[in-house]
């Protein structure tokens, strides 16, 4: 079956319900980046902006936990993907210009990678275990995991940086200015040239 956006939507929003309806408690609430889209994520290929939500679970207990975990896996299993973070009892995925089909099979297993890490920084949290460092620590291998992504998947890397110059911007910051302190932020935690759009 060939997805296109459209129903890489759908498929992400009955997950959702399903997870919701299973007792999971679900919050969706409109994208903040409705208000003012960035243009380049506008058009052809991206989902339209009136659909941009962001979504929130919160667990109660860990088969919970890897309930919503299996679903973003399982989703991936079909290239969708889109971005999603949060950690402990809490998980956070954005609905909004990041939804893409995945084309490249090979980067699939480091967005389960990312997953299975956020998992285990989540059993450490809640082990008694967890203040007692073991080497490598979660948070090493969630970065290292991360730097591996950031390093491989141009358009995540790029996010990142659009977001934080986003962010600077916010706070007054010029544009040109803003972007050359994410390109140098994204250099020098992740070894990436964010500098130069491709």
């Amino acid at each position: 079956m060939k997805i296109d956006i459209c129903k890489a939507y759908q498929m992400v929003m009955d997950a959702v319900l399903l997870l919701k309806n299973s007792g999971i408690k679900t919050e969706i609430t409109d994208s903040r980046g409705r208000a003012n889209p960035p243009q380049q994520y506008v058009g052809d290929g991206f989902l339209s902006v009136d659909k941009w939500v962001h979504v929130s679970f919160t667990f109660n207990n860990e088969a919970e936990r890897r309930s919503v975990a299996d679903s973003k896996r399982m989703l991936g299993k079909w290239g969708i993907t889109f971005d999603s973070g949060g950690a402990g009892n809490q998980r956070d995925w954005e609905i909004d210009w990041s939804l893409r089909i995945q084309e490249d099979p090979d980067k699939q297993p480091l967005q389960e990678t990312v997953e299975e890490v956020l998992l285990e920084l989540g059993d450490q949290k809640e082990s008694p275990d967890a203040i007692i460092p073991v080497f490598p620590t979660p948070a090493k291998v969630f970065f290292d995991g991360l730097q591996l992504c950031m390093k491989n998947d141009h358009d995540l890397a790029r996010s990142w940086h659009d977001n934080i110059a986003m962010c600077a911007q916010d706070e007054g910051m010029p544009h040109e200015a803003a972007n050359r302190a994410a390109a140098r932020f994204m250099k020098l935690c992740f070894g990436v040239d964010t500098g130069k759009k491709s």
